[in-house]
Formats: structure tokens, C-alpha cells, sequence
């Protein structure tokens, strides 16, 4: 299980969801997965799955190894319409993600009643060996932080 993140305004998938499909083609690579769920919704009338989906594409990764989730809007909806489409699915489900974001995505996973194991990108922790990407990185730990405690104080985590 592939999240997405944001899409810049042009089509093109942000930094951090390009991130995401990077690593998520790189692990298609090295084996040992029957399929690839992209998940997320519409930006300005495109699915940011579809969009992931193309890259992946062009990757290598074989069209019908690639689900889509095109209907989330929010980690929570990730979760709630993944453990939907994956009802009933045998073996082991990995969620990738970034790793600032993994603590509030496997536990919207897990309380959907899925069973994920985390395998986080190092994206905060790439992103921040460049000092003018540091101020940017500061303000979405804060964002993720007050997202977390949102999802906590609603019981989806």
C-alpha cells in the first residue's frame, strides 16, 4: 500500500509523493510483491492514484499488479477504503510511506482492523541534509504533529 501525498498544481505529483512512487517502484524491484496499491483521491480532477499509477508504468511494474484507490482525501480514508478493496486478501500487507508520516498511517491502519508492516522512506531524513530544505521540513513535523493529536483525540488512531 502505496499513500500519496500532494500533487503540485501542473498534474505532476509533489516531492514527497514523487518520494513515495520512487521507492515503491524500487521495492516492486527487489521482489517478493503480488501487487501495488496506489491510494489517493482527486487534485483538480485527477486522482493522485492514477497519476502514481502511470509512474509506476513507466517503472516496469506490470498494469494488473497496480490497484487504485481514487476516492481519499485524508491518512484516515487511506485506511478506511484500503481495508475495503483489500477485504479478504491473503499474506502480508506493507504500507509505504514517509517516515515522518508512519506513526499516524500504521495506526489508522491498524484501527481499520489491518495488519501493515511499516516500511517508511527516509524522506525527512534525506531531505534534511540540504539546510534550505530545514525550515520546510520543521513546518510540516509541526503540521504531522497537530495532525497527530487530531487523530488521536478522534479515536482513528
Amino acid at each position: 500500500v502505496v499513500l500519496a501525498a500532494e500533487m503540485d498544481r501542473d498534474g505532476f505529483p509533489g516531492r514527497t509523493t514523487f518520494r513515495r512512487m520512487l521507492y515503491a517502484a524500487l521495492a516492486w524491484r527487489e521482489g517478493g510483491f503480488r501487487r501495488i496499491l496506489v491510494c489517493g483521491g482527486k487534485f483538480e480532477g485527477k486522482p493522485i492514484a492514477s497519476v502514481m499509477r502511470e509512474y509506476l508504468l513507466l517503472a516496469g511494474v506490470p498494469a494488473a499488479a497496480i490497484l487504485e484507490e481514487t476516492q481519499s482525501q485524508s491518512t484516515r480514508e487511506n485506511a478506511l477504503f484500503s481495508a475495503a478493496l483489500l477485504a479478504g486478501d491473503t499474506g502480508s500487507i506493507v504500507l509505504l510511506t514517509s517516515d515522518y508520516h508512519m506513526f499516524r498511517a500504521h495506526r489508522a491502519f491498524r484501527k481499520v482492523g489491518l495488519t501493515v508492516r511499516p516500511r517508511p522512506i527516509p524522506d525527512m531524513r534525506s531531505r534534511s541534509l540540504h539546510w534550505m530544505q530545514r525550515w520546510p521540513l520543521l513546518l510540516e513535523l509541526i503540521e504531522e504533529s497537530a495532525k497527530i493529536a487530531y487523530y488521536a483525540f478522534s479515536g482513528w488512531i
